[in-house]
């Protein structure tokens, strides 16, 4: 395997690649031979009552070329193993597959840019998102609104906040009455888990409280969902006749 470190959205990204990058235009430093030891559905499952996984990157101290990725960092003090970088790493087949996954402008325009116009290209896409989250001012649900009209109130809030947001899946199918299940996909989401984790953030419309479960996930968790919401989604959760909304409204 080959390993590169690229630095996308403020942050290093370790990425382990099956081919050499370096024909593929990749210019900066490249370790070859290197190996990877990454259970990635043992590292990111996260059993009811258990602590919340915390992966670190480690590497061995008698093979510098042998990386390991552990659940927790207990766990890679216990094998000795150097830490380095409190994150899981990227692993993909090839430079170009990894920049068509997780690179959130056009490739082309991507291969052109300088790092000052990347953070320029940033920069303006969150100053565009600060301007609209000031000027567009959602009222509130109207008095006797439906769980179905609250969850579109709440995905359109959370579009206009999170620039990043590019569509929101209401998963109301089997769920209680007083519990909105939101899927907010985002091209700008990196995070990678074995199953979707919701975070409870509550909400009280009207003087009447609903439990609102928001789990961030990227286009290729939502095709993995799509393949098999057994796996994917927590229990009880079904992806059948969602309601769907994009930026531009109601999308199915």
């Amino acid at each position: 395997m080959f390993l590169v470190k690229d630095r996308r959205l403020g942050m290093d990204k370790y990425v382990f690649l099956y081919a050499d990058p370096r024909p593929e235009g990749y210019r900066g430093e490249v370790t070859e031979g290197v190996t990877l030891d990454y259970d990635m559905n043992g590292v990111h499952l996260w059993p009811d009552g258990q602590p919340c996984p915390n992966p670190q990157l480690g590497r061995d101290p008698n093979d510098p070329k042998h990386y390991q990725v552990f659940k927790f960092p207990e766990e890679l003090n216990a094998a000795a193993f150097r830490l380095v970088h409190s994150s899981t790493p990227i692993v993909a087949y090839s430079w170009s597959e990894y920049r068509k996954r997780y690179y959130p402008v056009p490739e082309d325009y991507a291969k052109s840019m300088t790092q000052d116009e990347w953070f320029d290209f940033l920069e303006e896409a969150d100053s565009a998102t600060r301007i609209r989250k000031k000027l567009i001012e959602l009222n509130n649900p109207r008095h006797g609104s439906k769980r179905n009209e609250i969850a579109e109130w709440v995905a359109n809030r959370h579009m206009g906040a999170d620039g990043g947001i590019n569509q929101v899946w209401f998963l109301d199918s089997g769920s209680p009455a007083e519990e909105i299940r939101l899927l907010e996909v985002s091209e700008r989401f990196t995070g990678e888990a074995a199953r979707i984790e919701p975070i409870d953030l509550g909400l009280d419309v009207d003087g009447k409280n609903y439990k609102l479960l928001v789990a961030d996930i990227s286009s290729e968790h939502l095709e993995k969902i799509r393949e098999d919401p057994a796996r994917m989604l927590p229990k009880d959760w079904m992806i059948e006749n969602a309601l769907v909304w994009g930026r531009r409204g109601r999308q199915q």
